[in-house]
Formats: structure tokens, sequence, C-alpha cells
């Protein structure tokens, strides 16, 4: 985070960063009983950022990288919207959400923290599966992650990844391992020549 997620924030410079950490219990590789309930941590964040008095909040994970100014452009997109996610192989990614925050968005989240199946699932899951509670959009690619190069399968050691210039940002989500993910964030700086 230290190293890619808050010096992009720094440089595009367009928002106040507050961090907030959500604790990692015991194994926290995909699936496992410490990831999931990391995912339960981040719908109560998420029910709590829907709260908050601002006219706009953005919820970001920290395996992204900004790259070029996003915060007109949501603004604009948003429309009459609660929220916009980041498209993940054409479901909602819970990783990047532009939302307003609104009692129907706080309600939708709570919901999804009461309706949440512990070890059957994760945040983006039930996020899905009860979206049609609230009014949402998908951002186009230019709000980049891994699953539009590989259509939504698991990023590994190895593998090829696409990430094209000229996109706004880039999730190194469906990715297997910190170094994997690291590589992938340095890769999206490169390809869209940045000085980081």
């Amino acid at each position: 985070m230290k190293d890619y997620f808050i010096p992009s924030v720094k440089k595009v410079g367009e928002y106040e960063l507050t961090v907030m950490e959500i604790p990692q219990y015991g194994d926290s590789s995909f699936g496992s009983q410490g990831f999931n309930r990391a995912c339960l941590d981040k719908l109560y964040l998420l029910e709590r950022l829907a709260k908050l008095p601002d006219e706009y909040v953005l919820y970001a994970d920290c395996d992204i990288v900004f790259l070029q100014l996003t915060e007109v452009d949501l603004r604009f997109r948003i429309g009459d919207k609660d929220a916009l996610f980041q498209s993940d192989a054409g479901m909602l990614c819970a990783g990047f959400i532009f939302m307003r925050p609104c009692k129907r968005l706080a309600d939708f989240f709570r919901h999804c923290t009461l309706d949440y199946r512990h070890g059957m699932e994760n945040d983006q899951d039930v996020i899905n599966r009860n979206r049609r509670m609230m009014n949402f959009g998908l951002l186009p690619a230019e709000y980049y992650n891994i699953a539009f190069a590989n259509h939504g399968k698991v990023h590994n050691t190895g593998d090829i990844a696409v990430i094209p210039a000229g996109i706004r940002m880039f999730h190194a989500n469906w990715t297997v391992g910190i170094d994997n993910k690291i590589e992938l964030l340095k890769l999206a700086l490169r390809n869209n020549d940045t000085d980081n």
C-alpha cells in the first residue's frame, strides 16, 4: 500500500485520503476463514461509509493504482445512481466503489452484512446477489482490473497480463499472492507512463 496505492493517490492529487485498515485474521488467503471474516468487516465499513454526510465517497482497495484523474468523471457518471462499481467480468467489484451516501445505500450494505453466508461466499458475492436493492452502475474498462484481460480467471505467477495504456486506474484483483499483485501494479504504472 505504502509503495503503490498511497503514492498514486497523492500523485493524482484529487482525493483526501483516509486509510482505514481492515484487520487480517490468521490465514488470509482467498476463501479462508480469515479472508471471509475480513470480507464481513469490509461490508460493515461500506455501511459506515454510506452513512457519511459527504456528497460523495470513493472506496478503493489497497491493490489499486490511480493513473489519471477520476473524480470529475465519476461525478459525471454517477448521475442519479447510489453507487458506481468497477466491473469485474460484468459483476460488481467490491474493491472500487464510488458512492453517494444515502439511506438506501446504507440499508443495502446493512442487508448484505445480515445476509452474508459465513464460509460460503465473500463480500462481492453477497453484494452481487442483493444488488437490485440499490440504484447502481458499472464503470467502463478505463477503470481497469485484471478480469478485463483474463475474463474473470485467477491470475498466477507467469501468466501474461495485458494492461493497456490510457486507463484511469488499475486494480490487481483476481491475483494470487502479494508479489504477483506488485508485479501487476508495476506493469500498470509502466504502461501508463507514470513516474512511479
